[in-house]
């Protein structure tokens, strides 16, 4: 959608003449926002008629009250892996849960009558001591700090992957928005399905679910050099190399002791301002490609041919282009080469595993709090996430494409620092790139290590559901000898 609107200008607030390949090119990007909005606010209407309770639920609520009140133990695919303890959700006790102390029966008791302060004051009483549990519990907090480096590293990159393309591989700005889009939402999907599949459908415990938790991370660690491909862009004449001479020679950068400079003695006359970043390519009959800063400093002196998108008797350019004798035309000039193929395949697979790592954390963290405490366990967790991870992955990925700024555009007033930044450093920003997810990734399997480190298997051997499901309906508190070594 984003892609899509990019395409359009919007006329009430900016009027920029061209189309998206002029950097001063504004698409009407937050259209898609405003949509998405309403989307999301018409799917919020059938969600409000749902009941309090859902029918399935209550029924699977009242199921676990009689299998705890007979002392079954069994093993379910949402609880099982930990050690059996009154602290976590692992598993059942053989002894009988006291009523005073879990929430398992309050959850679906009748409230008791009073007034409206009192009823608060028994949701809201043990708001702090819960608090507090949840933030001591060391487990989850380790998990909730692999949730952050893994939030980090997918929202920086998910909110500048699109920028990276367009100064990486010269990718217009629709199409890098809708490359990025068609790979991960996609990608992200797939990952949590198979994931989440892999989960429930082998019934995996706490150790085996991390494991799986630290491949997915360790393949995506392999997966993280793919920032260093790249390809080598075409000179910005002026700022990173010299006007060609009368033979066409240039002089790049520091293999040069002339200090490139935008003003020459090809374009004095044209009183050019360096303001205006309108950046014009030049494409030579041997395939060569020179981006000039403006057709004002190209010295082209023809007005611009909007059927064609060319300027034309540029006399900064000294040799023959491939239609006619010093023509340039409008843009930055386009890569030719291959490797935006291969950065593409392997960001996929890189999407789909680090998508795919959600489900197991989560399955993994659900089992290291108190059963009564899991939804605000996942509260608290929302919250943690978002202020170590998701709030300040844009902040530090933004910093990094302005630490990369190789040449600011300068304000008519002359300060030259505090323009828009329209040159890039490709090379600093690869090795940022590549070093933050790798370094994240890194840190982020380490902690999953030490903690799976400090756990044990399940003993208690896999029960099937229907098994037990048949010794709760027949009711026999001593249980048969058909069904002793199931529940043993």
């Amino acid at each position: 959608m984003k892609c899509k609107f990019c395409r359009y200008t919007i006329p009430p607030f900016f009027r920029v003449s061209g189309d998206e390949s002029d950097p001063s090119w504004v698409g009407a990007w937050w259209i898609g926002f405003v949509l998405a909005s309403f989307i999301a606010l018409i799917a919020v209407v059938p969600i409000i008629c749902l009941p309090k309770v859902l029918p399935e639920s209550l029924k699977w609520h009242r199921n676990r009250l009689v299998e705890t009140s007979q002392a079954v133990r069994r093993r379910t695919p949402e609880c099982c892996g930990l050690a059996g303890t009154n602290k976590t959700a692992a598993l059942y006790r053989d002894t009988p849960i006291q009523e005073e102390s879990s929430l398992l029966y309050t959850s679906i008791a009748p409230r008791g009558r009073g007034p409206l302060w009192y009823k608060l004051w028994l949701d809201v009483r043990h708001i702090p001591i819960a608090i507090y549990r949840i933030l001591t519990n060391a487990p989850f907090m380790l998990i909730t700090l692999a949730m952050a480096i893994d939030s980090l590293v997918v929202t920086g990159a998910s909110s500048f992957m699109s920028k990276y393309l367009e100064r990486q591989f010269n990718v217009p700005p629709s199409r890098s928005s809708f490359l990025i889009g068609c790979i991960m939402v996609p990608m992200a999907g797939v990952g949590c399905m198979i994931s989440g599949f892999i989960v429930q459908h082998f019934r995996l415990n706490s150790v085996t679910t991390l494991k799986l938790a630290v491949g997915l991370l360790f393949f995506s660690l392999v997966l993280t050099p793919m920032y260093l491909i790249y390809c080598p862009h075409d000179p910005l004449v002026g700022v990173e190399t010299t006007y060609p001479d009368r033979d066409g020679q240039i002089s790049i950068g520091n293999y040069s002791d002339v200090e490139p400079s935008l003003k020459s003695s090809c374009n004095t006359h044209c009183m050019c301002s360096e303001s205006e970043f309108r950046p014009v390519c030049a494409e030579f009959v041997d395939g060569r490609q020179l981006s000039y800063y403006s057709p004002c400093f190209a010295g082209c002196v023809e007005s611009y041919r909007p059927w064609q998108k060319m300027y034309s008797n540029c006399s900064c350019v000294v040799e023959t282009t491939r239609l006619r004798l010093r023509q340039v035309k409008k843009g930055l000039c386009e890569s030719k080469c291959k490797g935006l193929l291969g950065f593409l395949i392997m960001f996929a697979p890189l999407s789909l595993c680090t998508f795919a790592v959600g489900v197991p954390i989560i399955s993994v963290i659900l089992r290291t709090v108190d059963y009564n405490e899991r939804s605000f366990a996942l509260g608290i967790q929302g919250i943690l996430v978002r202020i170590v991870g998701t709030i300040p992955a844009p902040v530090l990925f933004g910093w990094m494409f302005d630490v990369s700024c190789i040449r600011y555009q300068s304000e008519p007033c002359g300060d030259s620092d505090v323009g828009v930044c329209f040159k890039l450093s490709t090379t600093f920003k690869r090795m940022v790139l590549y070093l933050i997810p790798a370094l994240a990734m890194g840190i982020l399997t380490i902690v999953l290590m030490v903690y799976g480190a400090t756990l044990q298997d399940d003993p208690l051997p896999d029960v099937p559901l229907e098994d037990v499901e048949r010794v709760v309906e027949d009711g026999d508190r001593t249980q048969p000898e058909t069904a002793a070594p199931l529940l043993q």
